[in-house]
């Protein structure tokens, strides 16, 4: 049965995998960093008391340390009530590798953020399989990477979760990828001053091709049936 796959996404990139009753979460405790909204108080008290939606968390996955993705104080607070792995990059992490952890089978590759001012910053890439569904969750890798394609080495997912700069990028990565449906997530819930939101959505208006197959996240949380 695979109508028990979902995905929903939150605040900003915090994503939340639901199979065979257990839930993964990417990105999901953070404060935000301007324009990019954090997790709010309701949410967050969901998530610790583990209502609604939140009860048995396998592991919490995290792309990168930047504040719009991790808060380093919240996740400390939330292992030492719940026992889980963490995931995230650090110095000295592996650049990529594979491991299993309740129902969830995850691959994970090392790809650099994106923007000269963040070369430095390792982004990891995650490739979520749960039965025969499969997501692909990029973070803020660089849009422009060869690597996606040579990560996925011709798996195409079911649904891959992209950041709006995806859209205008030099390198077609959204087709690269192939997966059935992409999603633009990342979005600021308000235009900012590099006007992120509306040339998102200019951007996909351009892209005729992706039609029906790749969808703006403006409004949160939006659940995803696989």
């Amino acid at each position: 049965m695979q109508n028990n796959v979902s995905v929903t996404v939150y605040h900003n990139c915090a994503v939340k995998l639901q199979y065979n009753g257990e839930i993964l979460l990417a990105d999901f405790l953070s404060k935000g960093r301007e324009p990019f909204d954090g997790i709010n108080k309701e949410v967050l008290n969901e998530v610790f008391s583990g209502e609604d939606g939140f009860k048995n968390v396998s592991c919490l996955i995290y792309t990168h340390s930047h504040p719009d993705h991790f808060d380093e104080k919240l996740n400390e607070r939330y292992l030492k009530e719940n026992n889980v792995p963490l995931i995230i990059p650090q110095s000295g992490s592996p650049r990529g590798g594979s491991f299993s952890v309740g129902a969830f089978k995850i691959s994970f590759h090392a790809i650099c953020h994106s923007g000269e001012e963040y070369k430095d910053i390792v982004n990891y890439v995650y490739l979520v399989k749960m039965g025969e569904k499969s997501v692909y969750i990029s973070g803020d890798a660089d849009f422009n990477s060869a690597e996606h394609a040579a990560f996925l080495n011709g798996f195409k997912p079911d649904i891959a979760l992209l950041n709006p700069f995806y859209l205008s990028a030099k390198r077609d990565i959204i087709n690269e990828i192939g997966a059935k449906r992409t999603y633009i997530y990342h979005i600021p819930s308000k235009d900012d001053e590099f006007l992120i939101k509306s040339t998102a959505k200019a951007a996909l208006n351009n892209n005729k091709e992706l039609n029906g197959r790749c969808f703006l996240i403006f409004k949160t949380p939006l659940k995803i049936m696989l």
